[in-house]
């Protein structure tokens, strides 16, 4: 997923809600080190507004319409509650429009949801607190691409970096797990 669409080399870009920095880090200290990824806070060295449009110091290639979560021309990995993510336009659009982006499981306000493609109907996991994703920014295999590990909350976010880390998510464009990580199937 991060080296793009064949082999259209990207470079990896980490962005990290408050409260996640230390997770970041060591994401890219024990997954990516050697892609040597750009790591960067959602709040930017200016701050933004609630946490998301602040702009960082890091070559961003003058793409300053966008906010710091997704950038274009990178493989973008998110990690935070999605309540702190939200806000990004690009995360937004594929989490109202999850079934168009092929993710078969989302957030809804403090809710994970999920419809798998032989699902008639969407059903809520009561025990689901993290949630691992990827897509593209508009669904095609050439565009920026956008890997989210989120959550409820800050220990259902944990929970779904281990499981990516541990493997667990490899089969899935969208990964619920519970407050330990088990993959709720």
């Amino acid at each position: 997923l991060f080296s793009g669409w064949r082999d259209a080399k990207r470079p990896l870009r980490i962005a990290y809600a408050g409260g996640f920095e230390k997770d970041a880090d060591f994401i890219r200290t024990s997954m990516f080190e050697q892609l040597d990824p750009n790591i960067v806070s959602l709040k930017g060295d200016d701050g933004g507004i609630g946490g998301i449009g602040g702009e960082d110091s890091g070559d961003d290639d003058g793409d300053v319409n966008t906010t710091v979560a997704v950038r274009r021309g990178y493989a973008n990995l998110v990690i935070g509650r999605y309540e702190q993510i939200r806000m990004d336009p690009f995360i937004l659009d594929i989490n109202l429009d999850n079934r168009g982006y092929g993710i078969t499981a989302w957030v809804e306000g403090t809710e994970i949801w999920r419809q798998d493609p032989d699902m008639e109907f969407s059903q809520r996991l009561a025990s689901a607190e993290g949630l691992v994703w990827a897509s593209t920014t508009d669904g095609e295999p050439d565009s920026t691409l956008v890997f989210v590990v989120t959550g409820t909350t800050d220990d259902g976010v944990r929970a779904a970096l281990r499981a990516l880390r541990a493997g667990s998510c490899q089969f899935y464009l969208a990964c619920a797990v519970d407050r330990e990580g088990t993959v709720i199937r």
